[in-house]
Formats: structure tokens, C-alpha cells, sequence
């Protein structure tokens, strides 16, 4: 069995903005599971996560989103996950600056 892991924001700073993460190829993953935190000031926004067939066009993975409205973390458990491409999505709704991390890590043949 293979193993897989990823930094896919460390420190990245959102403020009135969304910023995608790099597309990760999941095709060959049983499974993965990708760990989130977030910290700022008086902070609100959403993190989700997104998938692709073609890297291309993307789409919000159902029920993964999570409100940002103060300090915390989060932890997606996906299995049997057959798309090709995922990514972590981090949204800032104000000016007041979001600070993300997130890692990926996975288990396949």
C-alpha cells in the first residue's frame, strides 16, 4: 500500500478574497483525509473542499463546507472518493485577514 502527503497552504493569508489550493491527483487513493486550521481577528469565511475529472472544471463536494468565525480547526475523512482532482477552498468574506493551513495525507494501491 502506497501513502501520500501534501502541504497544500501553510500560512496562507485570505482577506476579501477566495484562494484556491493546487489540485491534487487522487486517482490512484482509496481514500484521504485532509486537516485545516484557521486563525485570525474577528474572522468569517468559509474552507471546503472541491473535486474535478479533468482539473478543469470544479465542483463543491457535498456537505464539506465549514463556516470560519473564529479560531479552529477541521478534520475531512473522505473514502471511496472517485473523482481524479481535489483541491481545499478558503473564502474570506471581509478585510480582515484569515490565516490557513492545511494537509493532505492518503492511503491507495
Amino acid at each position: 500500500m502506497k501513502f501520500s502527503e501534501d502541504t497544500i497552504f501553510v500560512d496562507e493569508v485570505v482577506t476579501n478574497e477566495t484562494t484556491n489550493g493546487e489540485a491534487i491527483d487522487i486517482s490512484h487513493i482509496y481514500g484521504y483525509s485532509v486537516y485545516a486550521s484557521w486563525s485570525g481577528s474577528t474572522i468569517s469565511g468559509s474552507i471546503k473542499l472541491q473535486a474535478s475529472l479533468d482539473n478543469a472544471s470544479w465542483i463543491d463536494i457535498t456537505s464539506s463546507s465549514q463556516t470560519i468565525n473564529s479560531n479552529d480547526s477541521y478534520l475531512w475523512n473522505v473514502t471511496d472518493a472517485f473523482y481524479k482532482y481535489f483541491r481545499v477552498v478558503a473564502t474570506s468574506d471581509d478585510a480582515n485577514a484569515i490565516t490557513v493551513n492545511a494537509q493532505f495525507y492518503a492511503k491507495g494501491v
